[in-house]
């Protein structure tokens, strides 16, 4: 185990000590973390001593990560990956520990990392900084809540298309999949149409499918479309619950697309989890921006290839997951519930943003009203 070099004091020192503690006794870690790392010391060493923010991570590592890790990878067959960040899960409470770890390696981390002791939980979840050498100190990314029934299995479905207006867009590629309860990908079916129309430029600037190839590759958009209602009708059959990010888009477009080619439209109810309007409903005052990308990252679910359909509707899938798990309060309900509270959320949500669209930019603006569908 690598040493500190002297001078470093004595919340260096403890940490290091505290480090070499075995993994069952992973809830002392994590609080001695918590308890030194709140003194100033310790975090001006942390923001001030490059080497010492690498031997601390480098430690951790050692003494608990990689132990916790590969007892996780022999129960679950899969591993963490991403920027680390310890949690203490103890009751109903969460511990932000203040210790971000760095990358110790890039995968695919669903989940969080959780290790039971009695009453009490130490997990681990991952999220990303926003540069700058401060330690994070928001609140924790995941939480070791066990899913509600309607997160596993759940399926993800993401359409890529020839435009925004949902009147007149029409399907290029689609996905369909099955998630399980650790994000894992269990079932995928896949499409690439001929829309039939010209694909626009800046459409296939964002997708990477441009006219000619959807001509050359792509099966006829009715067959496409009939495919996909009978897999979304086979799915809801099972009990399954489908998550769209943004389900308005998505739902009417695909409705459209149906009535367009003489085929009956999906009925109601379904089952929807839209993690956009959820995410906006229990996280409200976050800053920033709520598109897919952003709230990946903020969960801390990789997206390799965003505006690829696949990688969209299962990065959507594993942020409805991660929500699940740091919101149960709001969450855990079943799911005719939990489809009546998103459209009342959706329907605030669109009555605050056209307030405020119309004090401060156009007094005439309308927000799009209707959810699941336009």
């Amino acid at each position: 185990m690598p040493e500190y070099r002297e001078g470093g004091g004595p919340a260096r020192n403890h940490l290091l000590t505290e480090c070499n503690e075995p993994v069952d006794k992973g809830l002392q870690v994590m609080l001695a973390f918590r308890q030194h790392l709140g003194s100033a010391e310790a975090r001006q060493v942390w923001r001030d001593d490059a080497d010492v923010t690498t031997q601390v991570r480098d430690d951790w590592f050692q003494a608990v990560m990689i132990p916790a890790e590969t007892m996780h990878e022999q129960q679950h067959g899969i591993g963490v990956g991403g920027p680390i960040l310890p949690v203490l899960r103890h009751g109903a409470k969460n511990t932000d520990l203040g210790l971000p770890l760095g990358n110790r390696r890039q995968g695919a981390g669903v989940g969080g990392l959780r290790i039971h002791r009695g009453q009490s939980t130490v997990g681990w979840g991952w999220r990303r900084r926003n540069g700058g050498g401060e330690p994070y100190s928001g609140g924790v990314t995941d939480v070791t809540e066990a899913l509600p029934d309607w997160a596993a299995p759940l399926a993800v479905f993401d359409l890529e298309t020839t435009g925004v207006d949902v009147r007149t867009a029409r399907i290029v590629t689609a996905h369909l999949g099955v998630l399980d309860a650790d994000g894992g990908v269990t079932a995928a079916w896949n499409w690439l149409a001929d829309p039939g129309v010209e694909i626009p430029p800046a459409a296939a600037a964002v997708h990477g499918i441009s006219t000619e190839r959807a001509r050359a590759e792509g099966r006829p958009a009715a067959e496409v479309v009939a495919e996909i209602l009978d897999r979304l009708r086979g799915l809801q059959a099972d009990g399954l619950a489908v998550v769209i990010y943004n389900a308005p888009y998505d739902l009417t477009i695909l409705r459209e697309e149906a009535l367009r080619y003489g085929l009956e439209p999906l009925g109601e109810p379904m089952a929807i989890i839209d993690p956009l309007v959820i995410d906006k409903a229990v996280d409200r005052y976050r800053r920033g921006k709520r598109q897919l990308g952003v709230t990946a990252e903020h969960y801390g679910v990789p997206l390799t290839d965003a505006h690829e359909a696949s990688a969209d509707a299962i990065a959507a899938g594993r942020i409805a997951q991660a929500l699940a798990r740091r919101f149960p309060a709001e969450l855990h309900l079943p799911i005719a519930e939990l489809q009546a509270r998103q459209a009342q959320w959706h329907d605030d949500q669109a009555a605050n943003f056209e307030a405020y669209m119309r004090a401060q930019r156009d007094p005439s603006f309308r927000a799009a009203r209707g959810w699941p569908l336009r």
